[in-house]
């Protein structure tokens, strides 16, 4: 069983609807999960965008 909140009243959605947009927002998810858990972006050595590029890269290519 599974239970979804929502704040979308249009009742001519349907469940099948709301299927569909959690898989996509899902892709966004674990996207977002690689950006900031894996990859630190939060976590930059520096503060120049060409440091920011560096370190995006190395990590990228590390993992």
């Amino acid at each position: 069983m599974e239970t979804l909140a929502t704040n979308l009243f249009d009742k001519s959605m349907t469940i099948d609807d709301f299927k569909e947009i959690y898989n996509k927002r899902w892709t966004i998810e674990t996207n977002y999960d690689k950006l900031k858990n894996k990859l630190e972006t939060e976590n930059f050595s520096g503060r120049r965008k060409i440091i920011i590029e560096q370190d995006f890269y190395f990590r990228r290519i590390c993992i």
